[in-house]
């Protein structure tokens, strides 16, 4: 049975899937600060990047790149928030440059500034920040799950 979260590309199909949890959370904090609070752009997008940050680190470290209990947590946060940081500035230049050099609006120059970042991200997160052993597949299955060759040894 073919799924999508086995072959070549799962790892960037998961990024993906955390990467938009993340960027609706960013973007909603961003929004309301912004917009509808007045609060300076890039006060505003330092806290919701920070909330976004927070859960981009926990998914993508249990999800995305198949790391999961204590042992490796302190490294992984460190080599994240080296990432993280170099991401948060480019997207805060970007976000500047796209607001006050291109004159868009915060939240037009918020989303095109993120969405540059997010290859970026991709590529420093799995070459560095969850650098490790490959997750198996099993390890990606629901608690329980079973695969196809699980139950082929079954039945033997």
């Amino acid at each position: 049975m073919f799924s999508i979260w086995e072959g070549p590309l799962p790892s960037f199909l998961r990024y993906g899937v955390v990467g938009a949890l993340a960027a609706c959370l960013d973007v909603t904090v961003f929004f309301l600060l912004s917009v509808w609070l007045n609060v300076w752009y890039l006060f505003a997008h330092s806290v919701s990047r920070g909330l976004g940050g927070m859960v981009n680190f926990t998914l993508n470290r249990a999800w995305t790149f198949g790391h999961r209990g204590p042992a490796g947590r302190w490294p992984d946060l460190t080599r994240f928030a080296i990432v993280y940081l170099f991401s948060y500035g480019g997207s805060s230049g970007l976000l500047w440059f796209f607001h006050e050099a291109v004159q868009l609006g915060p939240m037009s120059a918020k989303l095109v500034a993120e969405g540059t970042m997010f290859i970026f991200n991709f590529l420093a997160l799995r070459a560095w920040a969850f650098r490790g052993v490959a997750p198996s597949t099993a390890s990606l299955r629901p608690y329980g799950a079973a695969s196809h060759a699980d139950w082929r040894s079954l039945r033997r």
